[in-house]
């Protein structure tokens, strides 16, 4: 006997569908922002209120953070300089912080405050709008760090750049030759500052541990010091060495589940995404490159620097996909080349290479003889050289039979590839 379905029920239903139809919706829309590393998933345990939710939210948006500190008003501020414009950035000060929220907010804050300036640094931060931001000269004191690190969390980088005293009250006459400061006051005072810096360092150090990188001016060039800085926040980059669609395919299915970005090489030679220089550079190589990639390693280089730094989080982790690049089989830059590249601006965590059977390509790439011929070579040489420069932990492989249903076969290797991103 059939019965009727109460209004309730009909309701239910409608809801559950609609529910159904608005999570089938997102997919694309999370499967766009993973790949560009902008997918931030909040981990809870049950039904967050809706100030817990705007917290969690808020915390996710907050740039990422690199410090740094010292008593030089010259080689400090120099070298938070040049670490922040590699990042098309400038650094932030308090003494900004003071000036943004006077005018914007008309509020009058004091940096030595940090119940009412962190507040301002996170109204700024949100103004700037930018994922990584460069701390010039604060936090100051242990109070300062703790409100700091309770807001923003963990800082990526705090560099210490540590002066002897006598430069330092060597620096402040020459830059204050009209004041008459008695040096043992003066020096007195860098100590104490040295101090207080000190307990503030310990205090990130402790809540932090590795965090903290101290450079002396006694010791190491100022010109070198931004090298030291640099190599500490270069991105990690794994390389899925596979046939350009189907490695599409893998590396969305890894960005569903992890925190990484896709980097496509092949989408680098796009023009007017570039700066102006880049752009005019590339320009010409490619009217005159014998392949399409065949570019100068410089150029190359570059291209790979301004994507990363342009990223939403460019000290996070990459996945390359299109690399090497396939003109490295026959032309140059060689496949050593290419990862001797790569290696020179990133740390290179890992090559994951997936071979496609002849029947796997066919089914998801080409059925071409050719197209089948020149994927093969490509594949093997990729393998004979990787063995010759990597050591056998940095390597990971995976191979395809039947890729009938691409997407699902690229999900199965993408839990093999998990599994040892995670190892790693």
């Amino acid at each position: 006997m059939a019965t009727r379905s109460t209004s309730s029920e009909v309701a239910k239903a409608f809801a559950a569908r609609a529910f159904e139809d608005r999570l089938r919706g997102l997919e694309p829309v999370a499967a766009h922002f993973s790949r560009m590393g902008k997918l931030e998933r909040l981990d809870v345990s049950a039904t967050p209120a809706s100030e817990e939710l705007a917290a969690l939210i808020e915390r996710a948006t907050l740039p990422q953070f690199a410090i740094v500190v010292g008593s030089s008003t010259v080689i400090t501020p120099k070298q938070a300089e040049k670490l922040a414009t590699a990042y098309s950035e400038l650094p932030v000060t308090a003494e900004k912080v003071v000036a943004w929220a006077k005018a914007t907010l008309s509020e009058t804050i004091d940096p030595a405050q940090p119940d009412s300036f962190i507040p301002a640094l996170q109204k700024f931060c949100a103004s700037v709008n930018s994922p990584f931001l460069v701390l010039d000269r604060y936090p100051k004191t242990a109070d300062d760090a703790a409100a700091f690190l309770a807001t923003f969390g963990p800082p990526k980088l705090v560099v210490e750049i540590g002066c002897e005293t006598e430069f330092l009250v060597e620096e402040f006459q020459e830059a204050n030759e009209d004041a008459e400061v008695d040096p043992e006051e003066l020096q007195a005072k860098f100590e104490e500052d040295k101090q207080v810096r000190a307990t503030m360092l310990k205090s990130i150090d402790e809540a932090c541990p590795g965090c903290v990188l101290s450079l002396s001016q006694a010791t190491v060039k100022p010109e070198e010091m931004a090298e030291q800085i640099r190599k500490r926040l270069l991105p990690k980059v794994y390389v899925l060495a596979s046939a350009g669609p189907f490695a599409e395919l893998v590396a969305d299915a890894i960005c569903t589940k992890g925190k990484y970005t896709i980097l496509d090489s092949a989408k680098l030679l796009s023009s007017g995404e570039h700066t102006p220089e880049l752009e005019a550079q590339l320009t010409k190589a490619l009217k005159t490159a014998e392949l399409p990639d065949a570019l100068p390693p410089q150029l190359w280089k570059a291209l790979f620097q301004e994507a990363l730094a342009q990223s939403a989080n460019p000290m996070g982790t990459f996945l390359v996909t299109n690399f090497p690049t396939p003109c490295s089989v026959r032309s140059s830059p060689t496949i050593r080349d290419q990862f001797c590249m790569l290696e020179s601006i990133s740390v290179l965590r890992g090559i994951m290479q997936v071979t496609l059977s002849q029947a796997a390509f066919s089914q998801c790439c080409s059925e071409s003889q050719g197209a089948i011929a020149e994927y093969l070579a490509y594949d093997q040489a990729v393998k004979e050289q990787t063995v010759v420069q990597f050591a056998d932990g940095q390597m990971c492989e995976a191979r395809v039979e039947d890729a009938a249903d691409a997407k699902a076969a690229a999900g199965k290797v993408a839990v093999k590839l998990l599994a040892y991103l995670k190892e790693a």
